[in-house]
């Protein structure tokens, strides 16, 4: 499979991307974005120096120049190039995914992100590039952003009461400087794996999977804590624990945000999700008067539907959420903030607050391993359709029928497919779910019609 995938780039080392192609994409990122200069930043993956220094100096080789930013997160890159004005930025990463991957993640001036058709021109320059011949080497010079990036997201922090918080940072780049960065709020924190270790000893650093929550519930149970929140291997990505330690879904992260964001600025009323979203998300701020664009998965996808509509705030069901103050990107730490916020404004628990949008049943995503994954989202839409109320082709199929829905579509990332149904009831989402299952194993088994 492909290193160069629909918004990143990622593979496992040496294997799939060794220092020779990293140079090579250096090289071929000066032919893409034709600047002067180029910031990179990267998380604390053991291989992230050996392909800092290879990216570097395919970079350098070709007379640009490169700000190192050290050992950042993600959104700290991003900050880095919107508030600065770097004119392109990359994030030496393989964002959750097991030790042995690392990759890239691109973006462009203001932190705009780059494209999956761009992403295929970069590939084709990294395999096809001549021989520099550039005579004068562009430098190296370091930036620290901390203290720039600290009083950015601390001058939105106010009105956060006195709480107790489990953090588990995975021994990922987030724990960095974790306790700087939130040690001035009226916090206990309890702090999971803060020490850095690019072996992710302990668990997996990805906070969609439930299995890796089990410390962090300890800890939020133990401690009677009012919130556990655990973040990814690149500090992008957040995932919730109420305080009964259950997991929150991220649509309903995404719900609790706007829904502060329209208390906070009624004239801004404009959002994003994705379109694995409970309809709820919707129907909440539909009702409130707020116009809601969806989008297709992706962070790409959804920060340009975020410029197109000049949106203040989007969410993902992966636990992305996006802020336009925060040059319409990721920001974990602005959804941790605004999280606490909530909770101290409404002197209530985080499952006491998301319990009135609990209107409907989700499966949760399931995934399956199948080669033929385009054949089996069309005999999806195939079978489906008939009878349905609604049909949208805008990311896989979404199929709707009055009391239940689903989608279905082949992962960006990996070589899976990815299922998620909701419904009314219990009873209707199991029936259809474990249909939709059973289709699907059985396509999977049959060679493509076409």
């Amino acid at each position: 499979m492909s290193i160069f995938k629909a918004y990143d780039i990622r593979g496992k080392i040496p294997e799939e991307l060794d220092e020779a192609m990293a140079q090579a994409i250096g090289r071929a990122l000066v032919e893409f974005f034709r600047v002067d200069e180029i910031a990179v930043g990267h998380d604390c993956r053991l291989s992230n120096r050996i392909m800092f220094e290879a990216l570097a100096e395919g970079i350098t080789r070709e007379g640009v120049n490169v700000v190192d930013l050290g050992l950042v997160t993600t959104p700290m890159l991003y900050f880095a190039v919107g508030f600065y004005g770097f004119p392109a930025g990359v994030m030496v990463t393989a964002s959750h995914n097991p030790p042995e991957y690392n990759g890239f993640k691109l973006c462009q001036r203001g932190a705009q992100p780059v494209h999956d058709q761009d992403i295929q021109t970069i590939a084709a320059y990294a395999t096809s590039l001549a021989p520099s011949i550039t005579a004068t080497r562009g430098t190296i010079r370091t930036q620290d952003v901390f203290e720039d990036y600290r009083a950015f997201i601390l001058a939105r922090a106010g009105g956060i009461k006195p709480m107790t918080v489990a953090v588990d940072t995975a021994n990922c780049v987030a724990g960095y400087r974790l306790m700087a960065l939130y040690g001035e709020l009226p916090l206990s924190i309890i702090p999971l794996y803060l020490e850095l270790d690019g072996r992710f000893p302990n668990h997996e650093p990805n906070p969609l999977k439930h299995e890796t929550l089990k410390d962090l519930r300890d800890q939020v149970l133990k401690n009677r804590a009012s919130l556990g929140i655990a973040f990814d291997g690149d500090g992008d990505r957040i995932g919730f624990l109420d305080e009964t330690g259950e997991p929150v879904s991220g649509d309903f992260i995404t719900l609790l945000v706007a829904l502060r964001l329209i208390e906070e600025s009624p004239e801004n009323c404009r959002f994003v999700t994705d379109c694995r979203s409970s309809r709820v998300v919707q129907e909440c701020l539909e009702e409130r008067g707020a116009e809601l664009a969806i989008s297709r998965i992706g962070h790409s996808f959804i920060k340009k539907l975020m410029r197109e509509k000049d949106a203040v705030f989007g969410g993902e069901l992966s636990c992305h959420y996006y802020f336009r103050k925060h040059f319409y990107t990721e920001s974990a730490d602005l959804t941790a903030l605004t999280i606490m916020q909530i909770i101290s404004r409404r002197k209530k628990g985080l499952s006491e607050l998301i319990q009135p949008y609990r209107r409907y049943v989700q499966s949760g995503e399931i995934n399956f391993e199948a080669e033929n994954k385009q054949e089996i989202v069309r005999l999806a839409e195939e079978r489906y359709s008939k009878g349905s109320t609604r049909v949208s082709k805008l990311d896989g199929v979404s199929v709707y029928f009055p009391e239940w829905w689903f989608n279905l579509r082949p992962s960006n990332t990996e070589p899976l497919l990815r299922l998620n149904v909701e419904a009314d009831t219990r009873e209707i989402m199991e029936e259809n779910r474990d249909r939709l299952i059973e289709s699907i194993k059985n396509w999977s088994l049959k060679p493509s019609r076409r």
